[in-house]
């Protein structure tokens, strides 16, 4: 028994599944805490398929929110280079996104 025991016994099936995903960022003793109650709740085949089946899903949207934050990073990068090339369409080289957004909201 070990410090999270306790705490782990009050975690959902997927939860604890989360943790073993995921061993690397968790201390041993957790991973190890988590193992044993999962083993604890005998848990059925088809739980497990369901459970398996929910993470799944969540990683597949976890992609696509990042897909979706690589998009809106790179839409934002592609209308601060449109706009400094209207504000000054001589210049060069591109300024930093805060000195941007102060010439904007100077504008305003």
């Amino acid at each position: 028994m070990n410090q999270y025991t306790q705490k782990f016994s009050q975690l959902s099936d997927a939860g604890l599944y989360r943790i073993l995903n995921s061993a690397a960022d968790y201390e041993t003793d957790a991973v190890e805490a988590a193992k044993q109650e999962l083993k604890s709740r005998n848990l059925s085949t088809e739980r497990k398929e369901q459970i398996d089946s929910l993470l799944t899903n969540e990683r597949q949207k976890n992609i696509e929110v990042e897909k979706k934050k690589e998009e809106l990073v790179s839409k934002g990068k592609e209308v601060r280079k449109n706009f400094l090339k209207f504000v000054n369409p001589f210049t060069e080289s591109e300024i930093p996104i805060d000195t941007a957004i102060n010439i904007v909201a100077l504008i305003m």
